[in-house]
């Protein structure tokens, strides 16, 4: 396994998986494996980066006009690097849970999917509902796949 992480370092790209994570964890993917589907694409959206914060939905083209800082601290593009680090709105939530200021130390934290949901619970940024432009340029609403992607 050490050498498929080392080529996943060497490879280009993938540079807020590789914030969020070392490599391959065997604890890690036990502890993702055992959430529900909801909370699986919460966990898989956070480490990726490809989760329905502002940044990302407006590279996407999904919410063209919306404003894209945080909409926590509105210092900031609202990204899931931002959201997981920077973002002076969770530091104290973020301290309490992580222990940690220190990005790096998220790669040695026990139980981090549990601590990652507990981050994100509350924030309202997985809620059912997702921003999008349609055909007529107005802003709707739609639910994707009926799902409820909050963490209750």
């Amino acid at each position: 396994m050490n050498e498929a992480n080392k080529i996943w370092r060497n490879s280009s790209g993938m540079r807020h998986s590789k914030l969020t994570l070392a490599g391959y964890s065997k604890k890690l993917t036990q502890e993702s494996l055992s959430l529900n589907r909801d909370k699986l694409r919460l966990i898989v959206s956070l480490l990726t980066g490809h989760g329905p914060l502002r940044k990302h939905l407006h590279r996407l083209g999904l919410a063209r006009g919306e404003p894209i800082n945080c909409r926590l601290c509105g210092l900031e593009e609202e990204t899931d690097t931002h959201i997981l680090f920077k973002c002076e709105a969770l530091d104290n939530r973020r301290f309490r849970i992580f222990e940690s200021y220190n990005p790096e130390d998220l790669h040695d934290q026990d139980h981090l999917v549990q601590k990652l949901t507990l981050l994100m619970k509350g924030t309202g940024f997985w809620t059912s509902k997702v921003w999008y432009l349609d055909n007529t340029s107005q802003l709707d609403q739609t639910a994707i796949n009926g799902n409820d992607w909050a963490l209750g």
